[in-house]
């Protein structure tokens, strides 16, 4: 199956000159965890709702964005097989991909959109475990840290 069959063509972004409460209003208003951010309806990185909380509030800078967007736009075209999808989610550690169609982004496709209905139950399962295995190395560390200071 190919990623256009998947994927979720509307696509949600916000400007990178956006305050942070708008942002984190249209992850609630749309439901979802992953915004790409625009200059001038150029996309220029990502904000997740993990990056809002961890990141931003933790160090509570409200107003420069900027330096918390992951610049690191990871994405796959519209042609390529879910299979494909997943090696590269595996890869870099992520939840979600934008989708390109000719160097243009057309859509996102996330780990959630895969999961229904798949038939690549065995890759997906893979992929979710790597993916966490990050996440719990992180916190790991971050327990050593704060053990360090007790």
């Amino acid at each position: 199956m190919k990623v256009q069959n998947k994927m979720n063509k509307k696509l949600i972004t916000a400007e990178k000159k956006e305050n942070i409460y708008s942002i984190a209003q249209k992850m609630k208003e749309y439901d979802i965890g992953f915004l790409p951010i625009c200059d001038n309806k150029k996309i220029i990185g990502v904000l997740t709702d993990r990056d809002i909380c961890i990141k931003i509030l933790a160090n509570k800078d409200f107003q420069n964005i900027e330096s918390y967007i992951s610049k690191n736009i990871i994405t796959i075209p519209k042609e390529e097989t879910i299979e494909e999808a997943l090696k590269k989610m595996k890869k870099y550690k992520v939840k979600r991909l934008l989708v390109t169609e000719e160097n243009k982004v057309v859509g996102i496709i996330s780990l959630s959109d895969i999961i229904e209905n798949t038939k690549e139950k065995e890759e997906t399962l893979d992929t979710i475990a790597t993916i966490f295995k990050r996440e719990i190395a992180l916190r790991e560390k971050t327990a050593e840290i704060d053990s360090f200071y007790l």
